[in-house]
């Protein structure tokens, strides 16, 4: 299989995601502890069963934690948004990380701010109003409310980019497997207080197996290692699978409407997530 067909079959399984999270009759935050839980467990089996080399943190202990911790965060909002608000407002609102993502690199990591960039923040936050003002006018308050979990999401996600690109010398399976037990570990105790997990039917159980096991331990085990070996542009442009899929699924198995206003709001975020990831041509001498 081809670094791009793996990263084409990861795009599509995320964007599956909020199919399966709608039937687990499960708090959002219980969800992402078991998602994590599952994860960190079926990652590490791998680790030692077969590659078989020791976990090399390096000096990024304390970016791996804040990272775990929004990493955890961003699950329990974007689930929650899943369950709020119609697939299509969750996902296109999540997918105002890539913008958020370039705000931060400017405020943390001193990264300009270019034309490309100002464009790309322009054009997504109009598609969001043009999102927002439509369910504003035509859904309950609730599924409103759904795109701001949806951004709080990806603010959190952003984050975990923003730790990701100031981390070194760690590989990204490592990487991945210490942000997931650190999820965790910091949910463990919250998830014991509240003490809101239930027994569930057993299509919730398969659910919750699927996210945790396909979803996020087969999805990242292809995505990362395939990430490395095709271009930037590449990654940018099959990364749109990922939102277009998920309104697909939304609209095919949760009967859910798509109306014009998501299509060009849509339109615009991700065309101005697309512009983000551009790089400018260096000016010739």
């Amino acid at each position: 299989m081809s670094p791009k067909v793996k990263i084409i079959v990861s795009m599509i399984l995320w964007g599956s995601l909020g199919v399966f999270v709608r039937h687990i009759p499960l708090p959002s935050l219980e969800i992402a502890y078991l998602r994590a839980l599952i994860a960190s467990i079926s990652i590490l089996l791998i680790k030692k069963l077969v590659i078989n080399k020791k976990i090399d943190l390096g000096e990024n202990k304390k970016l791996l934690i804040i990272s775990g911790i929004m990493l955890s965060t961003n699950w329990i909002f974007l689930f929650e948004a899943y369950k709020v608000t119609t697939i299509a407002n969750a996902t296109l609102s999540y997918y105002m990380a890539p913008v958020f993502a370039v705000i931060l690199a400017t405020i943390l990591l001193n990264e300009k701010l270019n034309t490309l960039k100002l464009l790309s923040i322009a054009l997504a936050f109009s598609g969001l109003l043009i999102i927002i003002n439509f369910s504003a006018d035509n859904l309950a308050l609730t599924q409103f409310s759904g795109i701001i979990l949806g951004l709080i999401a990806a603010f959190n996600y952003a984050g975990v980019v923003i730790c990701n690109k100031k981390m070194t010398r760690i590989s990204p399976f490592d990487r991945v497997l210490v942000q997931m037990a650190i999820s965790a570990i910091i949910l463990t105790p919250v998830v014991i207080f509240r003490s809101q997990i239930t027994i569930i039917n057993p299509f919730g159980i398969a659910s919750l197996l699927v996210i945790g096991l396909v979803h996020t331990t087969l999805a990242y085990l292809l995505y990362f290692p395939s990430i490395e070996h095709v271009s930037v542009h590449s990654a940018s442009i099959l990364s749109y699978l990922d939102p277009v899929s998920a309104l697909i699924f939304g609209l095919i198995f949760l009967n859910e409407p798509l109306g014009l206003f998501h299509i060009i709001g849509g339109f615009l975020v991700l065309f101005g997530t697309y512009i983000s990831s551009l790089k400018r041509k260096p000016k010739r001498s």
